[in-house]
């Protein structure tokens, strides 16, 4: 898609992968 990323840009897209996977299990980490 966007060939090498660089910078925040794969961490952006990484957060956005986080979140459509599961933002549930991921949120219940920082929740407990």
């Amino acid at each position: 898609m966007f060939g090498l990323p660089r910078g925040s840009e794969w961490i952006i897209i990484l957060v956005i992968v986080i979140l459509l996977f599961g933002p549930g299990r991921i949120a219940k980490l920082p929740a407990n």
